[in-house]
């Protein structure tokens, strides 16, 4: 599965690293500023005192097709993100993590319902720039589609995840 993480500040930045552990074709999408830091330095994640740093792949726009777009930009940037990587982005389920359902509403304009997985983030990230993150307490994820859409992928990505997340099926 290719997956990109569209916004990698905190809970983006865990999404990246913890995927980029499992799965070499993950791309994080980020602001200029980090983007050589990532690639040549990595990710850094501290938990409980220890730092791990996670090799990562990062640039400033997709340039190609994902399976799978996990969105963990600012609200007030998700329509800018997904309007500058929409060519790459036109098979793709998207996977959004904000707080709330405006996200949702946003993902609504570009992909169909039945193509748009909502979660809430249970667990909490502090992110100091350009790459180190703090995994402040650990959790999980409930995952579901807020329109009622049946989802040929849903399975697929909540099995993946998996693997990495606790996951709760709403």
């Amino acid at each position: 599965m290719k997956i990109a993480v569209l916004g990698c500040g905190a809970i983006g930045g865990l999404f990246l690293g913890y995927l980029s552990r499992k799965n070499q074709d993950v791309i994080g999408i980020v602001r200029d500023y980090q983007k050589n830091v990532f690639n040549q330095q990595g990710l850094i994640i501290s938990k409980g005192g220890l730092d791990e740093i996670i090799h990562v792949r990062a640039d400033t726009k997709l340039d190609e097709e994902v399976d799978l777009a996990i969105f963990a930009s600012k609200i007030n940037d998700l329509k800018q993100i997904v309007q500058d990587n929409l060519d790459y982005l036109k098979k793709a389920t998207a996977f959004s993590t904000q707080n709330g359902l405006q996200a949702d509403y946003i993902l609504r304009e570009y992909f169909p319902e039945n193509k748009i997985i909502t979660a809430i983030v249970m667990f909490g990230a502090t992110f100091y720039p350009p790459n180190r993150i703090i995994n402040n307490f650990d959790g999980g994820l409930v995952i579901g589609n807020i329109f009622g859409q049946k989802m040929s992928s849903f399975k697929e990505v909540s099995d993946y995840l998996k693997g990495i997340f606790e996951i709760s099926e709403s």
